[in-house]
C-alpha cells in the first residue's frame, strides 16, 4: 500500500494480521496502513494460517522477521495473534485484537478464513477503513457482507481489477465470445482470474524470448535466460512493468492498494514499492546465517 514512510504525527495503535503472497513480505499493504494514520505505529500482528496447511505454516510466518525488523527501526510495536487453519474459528484472537484497540489492521491469509478475519475485526468494533490485507481478498469474500457494511476494507494488489486491460478483452473475444471458454465468463476480470492471467504471461513472455534468441527447443536454460531478458511488461496494463534480473526475480515487489467500494474493488493511488532496502538487508542475513551452517 503506496507512499513513503514518514515518522510524522502522535503514536497510535495498529493491528496486523498476517498470512500470504510470495511477493510479500515487503508488500506495500503494511507501508500503506503506516502512512495513513500518519505517524508511528503499534502493529498487533497476527498470524493467518494457510488455508490448505496445518498451524504456523510458511506462509503465516514468512513476514515476521521483516515485521520485527521494521518495528525495531521504525519505532512501532508489533504484537501476534495466530489463529489455527483453516482460519474458520477466529473468536478468541480477535476478542485479544479488540482488547489491544489497535488503530490498524493488517489481516494476512488465505481462503476462507479471510472472510472470517474481516467479519471478526468489524463484530469486535474495528471500522472497515482500518482493516487491510494481503492480496488473497477477492469479490467473492466481500460479496458475502451486506450492502456497505465492509466499504473502507483495503488490499494490496499485484494485477488491476476488472476486465478493461487490452489482455482481458482479447480474452474475451477470442476465447469467451466464441464459447471456447471453460469457466464462468463472469469470473473474467475478477481478482484470482486476473491473478492467474498474469501469472500465465510471465512464462509465455520468458518462453516467447527465449524462442526469440536461442530458437527450438526450448530447455530451462533457456527458460531461464528468457525470464532474465524480461523488462517493462505488464501484459497489456494488467499488471505494474516488471523487469526481471538474474540478481532479483520479482522486479521488487510491486504492489498497489484497492478499497473495497460500491462492490468492487477500486484502485487508490499508483504502483509502488515498500521498504525495498529492508527487505534486501533481511535477505543477505538470512543468506549469511544460511552460508554458517
Amino acid at each position: 500500500m503506496g507512499g513513503g514512510l514518514h515518522l510524522l504525527g502522535e503514536r497510535r495503535r495498529g493491528a496486523q494480521v498476517l498470512g500470504q503472497h510470495p511477493r510479500e513480505p515487503g508488500n506495500p499493504a503494511a507501508r500503506h496502513a503506516r502512512d495513513r494514520a500518519h505517524g508511528v505505529f503499534h502493529f498487533a500482528a497476527r498470524l493467518v494460517e494457510h488455508a490448505h496447511a496445518g498451524a504456523d505454516t510458511p506462509f503465516g510466518r514468512e513476514p515476521i522477521e521483516l515485521l520485527k525488523s521494521l518495528a525495531q527501526s521504525k519505532g512501532f510495536t508489533l504484537q501476534t495473534f495466530p489463529y489455527p487453519a483453516p482460519g474458520t474459528e477466529q473468536a478468541s484472537a480477535w476478542s485479544e485484537v479488540r482488547r489491544f484497540q489497535p488503530d490498524q489492521v493488517l489481516i494476512w491469509g488465505a481462503g476462507p478464513g479471510q472472510a472470517v478475519s474481516v467479519r471478526g475485526a468489524i463484530s469486535n468494533g474495528i471500522a472497515p477503513k482500518k482493516i487491510n490485507s494481503v492480496v488473497w481478498l477477492a469479490e467473492t469474500d466481500m460479496q458475502s457482507f451486506r450492502g456497505n457494511s465492509a466499504e473502507g476494507v483495503k488490499r494490496v494488489t499485484l494485477v488491476n481489477p476488472g476486465s478493461d486491460s487490452a489482455i482481458l478483452k482479447r480474452i474475451q473475444d477470442k476465447v469467451v465470445k466464441p464459447g471456447q471458454g471453460s469457466g464462468d465468463a463472469k469470473l473474467v476480470g475478477s481478482t484470482y482470474y486476473n491473478i492467474g492471467v498474469a501469472s500465465m504471461a510471465l512464462p509465455v513472455q520468458a518462453a516467447k524470448l527465449a524462442l526469440a534468441k536461442q530458437g527450438a527447443p526450448l530447455t530451462a536454460e533457456k527458460i531461464k535466460a528468457g525470464y532474465e531478458t524480461i523488462k517493462d511488461f505488464n501484459a497489456d496494463g494488467l499488471m505494474p512493468p516488471i523487469t526481471i534480473t538474474a540478481e532479483d526475480h520479482q522486479d521488487g515487489g510491486w504492489g498497489r492498494v484497492s478499497e473495497w467500494k460500491g462492490g468492487k474493488w477500486v484502485n487508490r493511488g499508483d504502483w509502488t514499492r515498500a521498504y525495498q532496502d529492508d527487505v534486501w538487508k533481511l535477505i543477505k542475513e538470512i543468506e549469511v546465517k544460511g552460508a554458517a551452517k
